[in-house]
């Protein structure tokens, strides 16, 4: 097996918490369409908006937000309002889990780093910027940009392509099997997922090549696995 070169990291809820902001983030949707929803229907569809999942998947579910338009029969109009709204609270709060710094310096002083993630582009760079992370990595993939999100390989390949290294050469790290695994995994790239508690149910296969509880406990693994020196190289 070839040195692993690369480490390549998943956004949301890997390096920041952004599914912990949900009822934060409902609250304030709540508070700003009560003069404009039936009040009993409002509270039922936040009640119910928690246990929805945030990540739409194609041919199954649509992601929490569009859920939320659909039940509440928003126009596009009161859609976007409600989804500035949403997003707002995001950007007032989001912040690196504790540790991730630290993380990420020790890795970017051993290995090339690249960020996958989807979604829009101005929701995703605004989330980069908050949290300074521009100039950690030498590439950002961002699903919106390249045009193709997770798991579909392509945008897999254009973070190898930006870094110059090949799948077997890397790691990828991330929280959900569906995007994070599946899509590593039909790379041939070492898929590691970070185990979370979620209200609404995931996927458990295809497994990982490892789990782990945080980010934060990727260069033990590294060195562990004898993909790094203890020392920079």
């Amino acid at each position: 097996m070839p040195s692993i070169r690369a480490v390549l990291l998943d956004l949301d809820d890997t390096l920041c918490d952004s599914e912990g902001l949900t009822p934060l983030r409902l609250q304030a949707v709540h508070k700003a369409l009560a003069d404009s929803v039936d009040p009993a229907l409002l509270t039922e569809v936040m009640q119910e908006a928690l246990n929805w999942d945030s990540v739409g998947v194609p041919g199954r579910f649509l992601n929490r937000m569009s859920r939320m338009a659909e039940r509440l029969g928003l126009d596009e109009d009161a859609t976007q309002f409600m989804r500035g709204v949403y997003n707002k609270v995001l950007m007032d709060h989001l912040s690196l889990y504790d540790g991730v710094e630290e993380t990420l310096s020790w890795l970017g002083a051993r290995f090339k780093l690249g960020l996958i993630t989807n979604g829009p582009t101005d929701l995703q760079r605004g989330k980069i910027d908050v949290l300074g992370l521009e100039n950690r990595f030498g590439c950002i993939a961002i699903g919106g940009e390249v045009g193709a999100h997770k798991p579909d390989p392509r945008i897999f390949q254009y973070c190898l392509d930006g870094l110059g290294v090949e799948p077997a050469e890397c790691i990828y790290v991330g929280d959900r099997t569906e995007a994070d695994v599946v899509g590593a995994r039909n790379m041939g790239i070492i898929a590691i997922r970070i185990r979370k508690s979620y209200p609404f149910p995931m996927d458990d296969e295809p497994a990982p090549d490892f789990f782990l509880d945080s980010v934060n406990e990727l260069p033990a693994l590294m060195l562990k696995e004898g993909w790094s020196a203890p020392e920079n190289g």
